[in-house]
């Protein structure tokens, strides 16, 4: 038998952990039976047009989802009573905003404050992972606690091609904008007509808006001896990133939140008492609250984690994909970071 440790968490209770030892074959692969377990799956092949928004896994207070950024958004949208968080995954986004217009590439996040009006537009390879929030999110890291600075290029191979240059619309005279509550019942809210000088760049005060690169806060590699880098968090949502190469140091079994993984680059085995599943780049995982997991990530290993307080239910069949692609994702250093050397 091999000798692993495990930990166990509370929601509330971050920093009580209680640790265990136990063998690992009598964790990987012990589940006899669970309505629970989701199989890893593509989110972005379930993508069947440009600019299509499928929501993928949701509850009463979130709904995270993939979507194509493909040519110029027909209009401005304003999340009246929720935040929105952008991870770009592929490609490259133009964002315009009130607090001004954001260009966004492979890893970037940004997050939008509920009630800020923003317009996307994206090239043909433009892909991105959203998450829609009831509650107000707090951003953890800045831009100045940022200690490398890296830059990718996403490669696709296998899926679409849509046409779409990344550029924002030619108009700046009258532009439309459609209000949106999370409880409209239709998703089509109010279609107002503004100004567009009066609208992009005019918000001084605020939550306001900062663009972050989600690899560049590593202050070792993950897994080792903490936790990745909290970037996000909110009563009942927080988002980390992770680097780990080689094993986690333990088991984490998380007795009260849900976890999705969303691999940007490398191969991972990930175990848990479901089994053994590999995840590479543009993979999506679950594990639900209470199961014993661990990764063993492979050479450059990149992953983003969202962590939900309430489960998520999955809205989509994680069998069905309309492509069949494959990521391969290309870096640039510009700056490394002081612990690699």
């Amino acid at each position: 038998m091999t000798k692993v440790r495990e930990f166990i968490t509370r929601w509330d209770r971050p920093a009580d952990r209680t640790w265990v030892e136990r063998d690992r074959e009598a964790i990987v692969g012990a589940m006899r039976g669970s309505a629970r377990g989701t199989p890893k799956f593509r989110p972005f092949d379930m993508l069947r047009e440009p600019r299509q928004a499928l929501v993928l896994w949701q509850n009463d207070d979130m709904r995270i989802g993939v979507e194509s950024v493909v040519g110029a958004a027909p209009e401005f949208r304003r999340n009246c009573d929720y935040d929105e968080l952008f991870f770009q995954f592929a490609g490259h986004t133009t964002l315009e905003t009130e607090y001004g217009v954001f260009e966004m590439g492979p890893a970037e996040l940004l997050l939008v404050p509920g009630g800020i009006a923003h317009r996307s537009s994206g090239d043909g390879d433009s892909l991105r992972l959203f998450a829609r929030l009831r509650y107000p999110v707090e951003t953890l890291l800045g831009v100045d606690q940022q200690v490398s600075h890296t830059e990718f290029d996403v490669i696709r191979t296998g899926g679409p091609r849509w046409p779409g240059n990344g550029s924002a619309p030619d108009t700046h005279d009258a532009v439309r904008e459609r209000l949106l509550l999370w409880d409209d019942a239709t998703g089509e809210g109010d279609l107002i007509e503004r100004n567009y000088a009066s609208l992009v760049g005019v918000a001084t005060e605020g939550r306001g808006i900062a663009k972050l690169r989600a690899f560049d806060f590593f202050q070792g590699i993950t897994g080792k001896g903490g936790a990745g880098p909290k970037l996000y968090q909110s009563p009942v949502f927080h988002v980390e990133v992770y680097n780990t190469e080689g094993e986690q140091r333990g088991f984490h079994r998380g007795l009260d939140d849900d976890e999705l993984w969303l691999q940007f680059r490398g191969d991972s085995a990930n175990e848990s008492e479901f089994g053994v599943e590999h995840l590479g780049p543009g993979e999506m995982n679950h594990v639900p609250p209470g199961i014993a997991h661990r990764v063993i990530g492979g050479e450059g290993f990149l992953r983003l984690v969202l962590y939900s307080r309430q489960p998520w239910k999955l809205m989509v069949d994680p069998t069905q994909h309309a492509h069949q692609s494959t990521f391969e994702s290309r870096e640039r250093v510009l700056q490394a970071a002081a612990w690699k050397a």
